[in-house]
């Protein structure tokens, strides 16, 4: 019997491709969770494969927990970007059911908030991201976000302020908030 080697990069794509739904079902079930490519548009696409990837994700059953708070996150992101602040927000809100400290989805249900014009709710949600998440990446978001919501009621300090403090954390924001 002659053995067949593949390589790193052959090995992936067996793993996101060559994969049927039968082989993922045993996997969840035996806790070891296979990425399908859905898994991989969910995380990274954009537009309506993102959310039809994501869709597909969390009504799999395969996920639950963190796991399926970030698939409902990254379906709210990817409504957000298409001025779907509503389902946005119901999105966001299930991912913080789910995981009640998770920073990163505070932060997406502000900024979906902010959308449908509740400015003082988007800043609420900015405070909650920067209480629950320590990581500088959603912080430096969270900052500038808040600083913009500051900035549509009139406080131009606190805004500034919150915009200083988002560049001491993401120096390349400074670029993407001067005009």
């Amino acid at each position: 019997m002659k053995l067949k080697v593949f390589g790193l990069s052959q090995l992936l794509v067996l793993l996101v491709c060559g994969i049927s739904d039968a082989a993922a079902d045993r996997g969840a079930r035996d806790g070891i969770y296979i990425y399908s490519s859905d898994t991989l548009v969910c995380q990274q696409g954009s537009g309506d494969d993102r959310i039809a990837a994501c869709t597909r994700d969390i009504e799999s059953g395969h996920w639950q927990g963190i796991d399926l708070a970030l698939a409902y996150n990254n379906r709210a992101a990817a409504k957000s970007a298409k001025g779907e602040f509503g389902g946005a927000i119901a999105d966001t809100s299930r991912a913080i059911e789910l995981n009640p400290k998770y920073g990163k989805a505070y932060s997406n249900r502000g900024v979906a908030k902010y959308g449908k014009g509740d400015i003082d709710g988007a800043i609420e949600d900015f405070n909650s991201a920067l209480e629950y998440d320590a990581r500088p990446e959603v912080r430096a978001n969270a900052y500038s976000n808040r600083g913009t919501a500051k900035m549509k009621k009139g406080d131009r300090d606190g805004a500034l302020a919150d915009y200083n403090r988002a560049i001491e954390l993401d120096p390349h924001l400074a670029r993407k908030l001067m005009p």
